[in-house]
């Protein structure tokens, strides 16, 4: 529990408390009481919260990589040509693999 939130607020430090909560309720859900339904209810709301909580801090790395992605699928349509005269595949311009010499 500690591990995650320290993850988390490393992060963004306000982070902190809706882990930190989250991380207590999950405590409580364990430990502390002994309906297993409530058990597993409380666990499916404990790791959706750390979920969320996840996507909230991580949401600036998820805008870089659509951006990466979109200026690739970009250059692979854009026509290159490799060496040999053939076209680059999809796969080869996404990944920038780089080009072949006309050498065996």
């Amino acid at each position: 529990m500690l591990l995650v939130t320290a993850s988390l607020a490393w992060r963004r430090a306000l982070a902190a408390v809706p882990a930190l909560a989250a991380g207590v309720l999950l405590y409580w859900g364990m430990y502390a009481q002994s309906s297993y339904p409530v058990m597993y209810l409380v666990l499916g709301l404990g790791f959706a919260a750390w979920i969320a909580t996840y996507l909230w801090t991580g949401a600036d790395i998820f805008l870089v990589r659509s951006r990466v992605l979109v200026s690739s699928v970009a250059a692979a349509g854009a026509g290159r040509r490799c060496v040999a005269g053939g076209s680059r595949s999809r796969l080869a311009s996404r990944f920038r693999v780089p080009r072949r010499s006309g050498r065996p």
